[in-house]
């Protein structure tokens, strides 16, 4: 597990793959596990408030994985997805953008902001 994020009830596991590396059945076994074995530490211990703990995994290389399209829907339906890094860095540019763009509205004479929408 490379990174673990909470909210109120929710627990977030995120597992980052090495850029460029292929994905495969083992990994996505492994990241499965891993929440599986959380998911039973948690329900087995009162003291934690957490109902909720789902998955996501980046990796590459996604579309090279025999038989996964049935697998990544089955791993969806458990709350634990797979996006590829592409997907991931689009959609995390796409948000700052918004973002930045609204800051622009409320501040468009500051050059600071129009570059950054620039770049």
């Amino acid at each position: 597990m490379d990174l673990v994020l909470s909210s109120d009830t929710q627990l977030l596991v995120v597992e980052f793959m090495r850029p460029g590396l292929k994905i495969d059945w083992e990994h996505l076994d492994r990241f499965q596990r891993y929440i599986y074995i959380l998911r039973e530490k948690i329900e087995s211990n009162a003291e934690y408030e957490f109902k909720t703990v789902s998955g996501l995994l980046v990796a590459d290389r996604l579309n090279q994985v025999e038989g996964k399209s049935g697998r990544l829907n089955s791993l969806a339906c458990e709350n634990i997805k797979v996006i590829e890094w592409n997907g991931l860095l689009d959609s995390a540019d796409n948000q700052w953008k918004e973002f930045l763009n609204v800051l622009i509205d409320r501040a468009p004479n500051d050059d600071r902001l129009k570059q950054l929408i620039s770049d």
